[in-house]
């Protein structure tokens, strides 16, 4: 009997230990390889990876590094110096600090869903009435692999401000439009986006809207 006992556990213990290590292996997802990363589309940069992006256009230029916290998410440091006011316009001149953070959700097949946010400080000399407030950009991007180099997108995304000062009120509006990334080497990559939308206004002594858009085009590269 006592035979037959130790029998049928080391059956159940050597059915149970490849089910095991299976689930361990899924339950990790692994880096993707040193050609397989994104900037700007739904790929995250990957696992212990830092990458610096550099954009230029309307409303501004902006510098950026982004770092694989896994395979799925991203963090990251962006300054941005404006020329347009929230993604008017309205000539005034800001820097933005931002902390951006980027999600990869799912995927079926060459289509890839990413979330992202880049809260940070924005400040503005808006003619010796300087504008200091808080916010970022929130938004959603659905990629799709045209080919290995390059890939597409629609995406949509609310930048929003929150200003305490010059003057007290909330700037908000949601954008939408379509962008790409080209793959020139394994760790050199082409960027563009195109996003449209109106601006609204919320405060003290300032309402109304305007239209708003960003047109940017930009280069991105691996470390590593």
């Amino acid at each position: 009997m006592r035979g037959v006992v130790v029998c049928g556990v080391a059956g159940a213990f050597l059915f149970a230990a490849p089910i095991a290590r299976a689930q361990v292996s899924r339950g990790f997802p692994a880096s993707p390889p040193d050609n397989d990363w994104s900037a700007t589309q739904a790929r995250t940069v990957g696992a212990g990876r830092g990458v610096v992006t550099g954009e230029a256009g309307w409303p501004g230029i902006a510098a950026q590094y982004l770092y694989g916290l896994d395979a799925n998410t991203d963090i990251g440091a962006r300054v941005a110096f404006n020329y347009g006011f929230v993604n008017t316009t309205i000539g005034l001149a800001g820097v933005d600090l931002q902390f951006p953070a980027r999600k990869f959700l799912t995927s079926s097949g060459a289509f890839e869903i990413e979330a992202h946010v880049s809260p940070g400080l924005t400040f503005y000399g808006n003619h010796g009435e300087p504008i200091f407030g808080i916010g970022g950009p929130v938004g959603l991007l659905a990629a799709y692999h045209v080919d290995p180099q390059l890939t597409v997108d629609v995406a949509g995304e609310v930048p929003i401000l929150l200003s305490f000062s010059n003057p007290i009120g909330v700037f908000f509006g949601p954008l939408v439009g379509a962008g790409a990334e080209y793959r020139l080497e394994k760790n050199l990559s082409l960027t563009a986006k195109v996003r449209v939308g109106p601006e609204f206004a919320v405060g003290s002594g300032v309402s109304g809207s305007q239209f708003a858009f960003q047109t940017i085009a930009g280069v991105a590269y691996a470390l590593r």
